[in-house]
């Protein structure tokens, strides 16, 4: 493995040893054949691996080097889960006229996904997360855009004594490989992440995948609920929006043709309500999300209502023996007497 972020020249030393197959980053592979180290004429095949994101402009330019020192007779294979329209550009990029094949349809590996959001103030998402972690069998892999975010969630869910690790670029190698052993390994319940680990990651069993934060687009969330219900196990991808971000959200994953459903926490786990008669068949999310959110009015009558009737009927009663005088007391009974 060539991979940035990794000792040079121990990777140096085991190319001496002439392996057959050399799996990397674009940059440390360029990087190492520059220095002539790494021997590219004699390479038969090339695998792009995440294709859609290796031929972004970014990275275009060092993957077009890396293939310009390449044989001109070699095997090209371009392999994502998503296509975008760079794709349609590789006979000019390249010079090749690729094969098209996929292999969505064929595909048996995948689980059965529920595609779900809990509709919750910005503010509450940390609270979110903390309440989540008390379910039975919980684990979840958390996705925040920036680093300053998920910083800070990280140190909220820490203080509040939830069992929580991060992952994400600014993390040493074997940083990261610690806290992701540590979440395979069930030692802690959340793993806070960027999208540098919404490709390829593969955690066995992961029940939840949380978006803390909207996805950018489409292709960000095809990626990360990909983590849940590999090989065949079922999953959730449980997405936190507030009312604003709900319609962009639906934006966003509307061309997937994804059925999403509203979500509850309340009593310690999720409640999920799905139409089950004729007449909440054609019951909107909407519509369907105020007959869920019926448990929390409920709640809220066993608290708040009944402490201000019991208030006001004491209140007028104290006022009134405190303001009496002992003299004063049976006074109406004593000008009877005297009569």
């Amino acid at each position: 493995t060539l991979i940035g972020g990794a000792n040079k020249v121990r990777q140096i030393e085991k190319l001496k040893e002439k392996p057959e197959v050399i799996v990397g980053t674009p940059g440390r592979i360029l990087e190492i054949a520059e220095t002539k180290k790494l021997k590219l004429h004699q390479v038969k095949t090339v695998i792009l691996d995440e294709a859609d994101q290796l031929l972004q402009q970014d990275q275009l330019s060092t993957v077009r080097n890396v293939i310009g020192k390449l044989p001109g007779e070699r095997q090209m294979a371009f392999f994502s889960a998503t296509s975008n329209e760079l794709m349609e550009d590789l006979p000019k990029w390249f010079n090749v006229d690729p094969e098209w094949i996929d292999a969505t349809e064929e595909d048996e590996s995948k689980g059965e996904v529920l595609h779900a959001y809990i509709e919750t103030p910005t503010r509450k998402r940390v609270e979110i997360l903390r309440r989540l972690t008390h379910m039975e069998g919980f684990s979840g892999l958390v996705f925040v855009n920036n680093v300053a975010n998920l910083t800070l969630a990280f140190e909220k869910l820490q203080y509040e004594g939830i069992s929580v690790t991060v992952l994400h670029s600014e993390k040493y190698k074997t940083e990261r490989q610690h806290a992701l052993q540590q979440f395979r390994d069930g030692k802690v319940k959340l793993l806070l992440t960027t999208d540098v680990a919404s490709r390829g990651l593969d955690i066995r069993g992961l029940p939840y995948v949380i978006q803390y934060d909207l996805p950018l687009n489409k292709e960000s969330y095809i990626h990360r609920s990909g983590r849940t219900a590999r090989m065949g196990q079922p999953g959730t991808v449980l997405t936190l929006v507030n009312g604003r971000e709900l319609r962009e959200f639906k934006k966003i994953i509307s061309p997937l043709e994804l059925p999403l459903t509203p979500l509850y926490l309340y009593g310690g786990e999720l409640v999920l309500e799905r139409p089950e008669s004729e007449e909440t068949e054609g019951t909107s999310p909407d519509s369907k999300a105020k007959t869920k959110a019926k448990p929390k009015t409920k709640e809220k009558s066993k608290t708040e209502p009944l402490k201000k009737p019991a208030a006001e009927s004491v209140e007028p009663l104290k006022k009134k023996k405190k303001g009496r005088k002992k003299i004063d007391k049976n006074k109406g009974a004593r000008k009877k007497n005297k009569l």
